[in-house]
């Protein structure tokens, strides 16, 4: 947990920086597809939100360098009609390496450290908390593309694949769980 709110705070001195020609500040928002663990487990996919901010330090005219805060709601469906879902939500924080081929247009890649705020399961019947059977902290590698249009604003196409096993102690579905996300964001500079 101490490390989480170090990760925290030292984001948030990177927002409290003076904006200067080599840095922007944005708030992003966009929709999750999102899975745990593919086909082969069974679960269906869902579509979730996500909403948070960031900071790209520009290192020069091809890379730069972009931690982001994003609030993300993710999970997967277990019946085939999504009456009976996995619901998480996370705070999770990427960081990516961002490198311009082409003007405007950017590559990324980087980890992403996510931390689960909670998760239920949502059926007809109700919610159950599921919290306590799904581990914390989620570890992914976070790759995608983004545009940057003229006006302050730019498109991100994003996937999160998970590489730990997010389930802790749950006896009822005791497989192998990975988050497996695809974003679709727009964000606009400050």
């Amino acid at each position: 947990m101490k490390y989480f709110l170090f990760v925290i705070l030292s984001f948030n001195s990177f927002l409290l920086q003076a904006q200067n020609e080599y840095s922007e500040i944005g708030l992003k928002a966009g929709i999750n597809i999102s899975d745990l663990g593919g086909k082969e487990i069974g679960y269906l996919a869902t579509v979730g939100l996500h909403v948070g901010g960031y900071y790209e330090y520009i290192i020069n005219s091809y890379a730069s360098i972009q931690p982001e805060a994003v609030i993300s709601l993710q999970g997967a469906a277990i019946t085939a009609d999504k009456e009976t879902r996995l619901n998480y939500t996370y705070l999770n924080m990427p960081i990516l390496g961002k490198f311009y081929a082409i003007e405007n247009f950017d590559f990324e890649i980087g980890p992403q450290f996510g931390y689960l705020l909670f998760a239920k399961q949502k059926d007809p019947v109700g919610n159950i908390d599921l919290t306590h059977q799904v581990k914390r902290f989620d570890f992914s590698i976070a790759f995608g593309f983004g545009y940057k249009y003229k006006s302050r604003t730019s498109l991100t196409l994003r996937y999160n694949l998970g590489i730990n096993n997010t389930n802790e102690n749950n006896v009822i579905y005791s497989r192998r769980l990975t988050n497996q996300v695809f974003q679709a964001s727009v964000a606009y500079i400050l």
